[in-house]
């Protein structure tokens, strides 16, 4: 790149950091992290911009991407959980089990949601069953939930 440490500037820089950021435009915190680290611990006075504003918004770009969801499952994989909760060879253990992947499932809960759930404050009629997560993971306060039942 032929720059000269000692000529370096707040905007070189930053023309530098750009230089190393990928083709897709994601910019690597790793370089600036081990420059900061470089002028802290080494005392390296030619990085006395690190800590500059233009600098620091490096760290702060957001990249728009795709947020990993998890998959569905299939219609089938549902039936057959409820056909065998209903069958006479079921053990109380897979009831409960399958009971509480169906329960997540029909609810839209996580398994750590489903684990923050007081059993004697559910709620249930004829046609629905209803609590709170007291806590979630996208929610501190609690989140109610709620699932339609049908026989």
């Amino acid at each position: 790149m032929r720059i000269s440490l000692h000529d370096i500037t707040e905007v070189i820089l930053a023309e530098v950091l750009l230089a190393l950021t990928s083709e897709t435009g994601k910019f690597s915190t790793f370089t600036l992290k081990s420059i900061r680290w470089g002028w802290k611990q080494l005392q390296l006075s030619c990085f006395q911009f690190c800590m500059a504003p233009l600098i620091s918004s490096f760290t702060k770009q957001i990249v728009i991407r795709d947020r990993k969801e998890s998959l569905v499952y299939p219609l089938l994989v549902l039936v057959q959980w409820e056909r065998r909760i209903l069958t006479s060879q079921a053990s109380i253990t897979e009831i409960l089990v399958l009971g509480t992947f169906l329960l997540m499932s029909f609810s839209g809960m996580r398994f750590g949601d489903i684990q923050r759930m007081m059993l004697h404050r559910w709620q249930y009629d004829s046609s629905t069953l209803r609590g709170l997560a007291w806590r979630t993971k996208t929610c501190a306060s609690g989140v109610p939930w709620g699932i339609q039942c049908s026989c």
